[in-house]
């Protein structure tokens, strides 16, 4: 599968508001407390599509299908105003595919984000990555290292 990255438009926000419900069903996300709201996802994304803080990348196929994508915010890092980072609020490839493409299609959508870092000066690249894909052997290989592990807990509302 050829896959290319590119920004996301208005115009790609039903396929990944898509495939951001199918995953929230796939990983059962109700059952730990969160829910799943289309309108809150459409418009969060639309507005980060057009926000200058926010990228947002989608992954296409040889058919120009959308089958990812990326939502990411640049800001200034915690303890340095003048050092900027990137980092990934949601990737997510699409559940229907096989494990081994949504893999590939992680990578890519890895890639576009470290290519707006390299572009856009910025000292820090930040990913969490589901346990479901164990690609941390690929990310030290290119310079990452084990910063922090994430708990998650949802509280109901």
């Amino acid at each position: 599968m050829s896959i290319n990255v590119r920004k996301a438009e208005l115009s790609d926000m039903g396929i990944i508001e898509q495939i951001a419900s199918l995953a929230f069903k796939k990983f059962e996300l109700d059952k730990k407390g969160l829910k799943y709201e289309k309108n809150t996802t459409v418009n969060k994304m639309s507005t980060a599509i057009e926000h200058p803080d926010y990228r947002v990348f989608v992954c296409s196929n040889e058919d120009n299908v959308v089958v990812g994508f990326v939502f990411s915010i640049i800001h200034t890092t915690l303890y340095d105003d003048s050092t900027k980072q990137i980092i990934e609020l949601g990737m997510q490839p699409d559940p229907r595919l096989s494990k081994s493409k949504q893999s590939k299609i992680l990578l890519k959508l890895m890639k576009s984000i470290e290519d707006v870092a390299k572009k856009e000066d910025l000292g820090v690249v930040a990913f969490s990555i589901c346990p479901e894909f164990d690609i941390s052997s690929h990310l030290e290989k290119k310079g990452y290292r084990l910063s922090d592990k994430i708990f998650i807990k949802a509280r109901s509302v």
